[in-house]
C-alpha cells in the first residue's frame, strides 16, 4: 500500500511562497496550492462573482424547480372574483387577462375614495355620460341622460331636470291633415309632448320657460283659404288629460295661404310656472307674474277637483290644434306642414 498520500516533499517545505494552502491532490498526495484559486461555497442563486461554488441547499432548490409539474392556469371564474382568496400559485394567461379586463369594464365599479378626473382640454372632456334610457324607478344619487335632458335623483327619490335649455327638441314632427270632404272649417290635433314631467323641477319655486315652434306649410291638395294654429297645454295628474288650454301668445292666423308656398308660421312665447308651498304647481302665460289675465288662468281648472296635485305627480302635455277652412267639397282633401323645430327652453329659475 502506497504511503505517498500522507507525505510532504521536503522541496516543497523549503519553497518560500506566500498564500499557499495544503491540500490532497487527485492521487491522494499532500501538496501546496494557491490559496487565491480556491472555490467558496455560496448559498444563493444571484451571485456573479468568479470563484464561488453553488451550495448544496441551492442545488436542491434547482432540482425542485426542474421536477415541477406543468404550470396550472387560472380559469375565467378564478380570475373574475370580488373577494380575497388563498394563494393557489396559479398563473394567468394573456387570454384570461383579456377576459378579466372585459369583465371589469362591464361590471359596476365602486370606489372607496375620492375620484378626481383629469382636466378637460380642447380635445378631451373629463367625463361623458352617453344618452340612454332612464331607469323605470329613480335611484337616489343617480345622474342619467336621455334624448331630452340630463337628470339627477335627490335624496327624496325625485328625478330632477338639470338642463338649462333644449329640454324638448324635435325636428321630425309634421302636420298631415286629411279633410272630411266638405266645405267649411275642420279641426285637427297634433300632439307634441305627451304626459311628461316637464315642470317637475325639484325645490325651485319659480321658472320661466320659452316655448318656440316653427311650421313650414308646403302643400295641400284641396283649396284651403285660411288656417288657425293654437299651441295648447294641459297639466294633469292623470295619464288621460281632458281639458286643454290655449295660450293666447301661442296662436297664429294665416289668411294668405292662396298667395303661394312655402309659408312659415312661428309660435313663440314664455310660460311661467310656480310651486306653491313646495308642493303644488301653478302657471300662466305671462313673463313675470301669476295673474289671471290670459286664457290659461292662474291654475288649470281640471286640477281643482279635490286636492291639488303634488308636483312630482304632475303630467304635462302640449299639442297643436289646427283649424282649416276648406272652400271645396272634393273627396280628397289634404293639408301638409312640417315642424322643423319645436323646443322648450328653461330661461330662468
Amino acid at each position: 500500500m502506497s504511503t505517498n498520500h500522507n507525505r510532504i516533499r521536503v522541496a516543497d517545505l523549503e519553497t518560500n511562497q506566500p498564500n499557499k494552502i495544503l491540500k490532497t491532490n487527485a492521487k491522494g498526495e499532500l501538496e501546496f496550492s494557491d490559496a487565491n484559486n480556491q472555490t467558496e461555497n455560496y448559498n444563493a442563486l444571484d451571485c456573479t462573482t468568479e470563484g464561488k461554488a453553488l451550495d448544496a441547499r441551492q442545488g436542491k432548490v434547482l432540482k425542485d424547480m426542474i421536477d415541477l409539474k406543468p404550470v396550472d392556469l387560472a380559469s375565467d371564474a378564478e380570475t373574475q372574483i370580488s373577494a380575497v382568496v388563498s394563494e393557489d400559485k396559479k398563473v394567468v394567461s394573456r387570454l384570461k387577462l383579456f377576459n378579466w379586463w372585459q369583465w371589469i369594464i362591464r361590471s359596476p365599479l365602486k370606489w372607496y375614495n375620492t375620484i378626481t378626473l383629469n382636466q378637460g382640454n380642447s380635445k378631451n372632456v373629463p367625463l361623458i355620460i352617453p344618452t340612454g334610457v332612464l331607469t323605470t324607478t329613480p335611484i337616489v344619487g343617480a345622474i342619467e341622460t336621455d334624448s331630452k335632458s340630463i337628470y339627477y335623483t335627490s335624496y327624496d327619490g325625485i328625478r330632477k331636470n338639470l338642463s338649462d335649455k333644449a329640454i324638448f327638441s324635435n325636428t321630425t314632427l309634421s302636420l298631415n291633415h286629411f279633410g272630411q270632404g266638405f266645405i267649411g272649417a275642420q279641426e285637427f290635433i297634433t300632439p307634441l309632448v305627451t304626459n311628461s314631467k316637464l315642470f317637475n323641477n325639484g325645490t325651485n319655486q319659480y321658472d320661466v320657460y320659452s316655448i318656440f315652434s316653427t311650421l313650414v306649410i308646403s302643400n295641400w291638395y284641396s283649396p284651403v283659404t285660411s288656417i288657425k294654429l293654437e299651441l295648447q297645454i294641459n297639466v294633469s295628474n292623470s295619464a288621460y288629460p281632458e281639458t286643454w288650454y290655449t295660450m293666447a301668445a301661442f296662436e297664429a292666423n294665416r289668411n294668405d295661404l292662396p298667395s303661394g308656398l312655402p309659408l312659415n308660421v312661428i309660435l313663440s312665447a314664455n310660460l311661467t310656472t310656480s310651486i306653491i308651498g313646495d308642493k303644488y304647481l301653478f302657471f300662466s302665460g305671462t313673463d313675470t307674474s301669476l295673474t289671471k289675465n290670459n286664457t290659461i288662468q292662474g291654475k288649470t281648472n281640471n286640477l281643482a277637483i279635490g286636492s291639488q296635485p303634488l308636483k312630482q305627480d304632475m303630467l304635462v302635455s302640449i299639442r297643436i290644434k289646427s283649424n282649416l277652412m276648406f272652400n271645396t267639397n272634393t273627396t280628397y282633401q289634404q293639408f301638409y306642414s312640417s315642424i322643423p323645430l319645436f323646443q322648450v327652453e328653461k330661461k330662468q329659475s
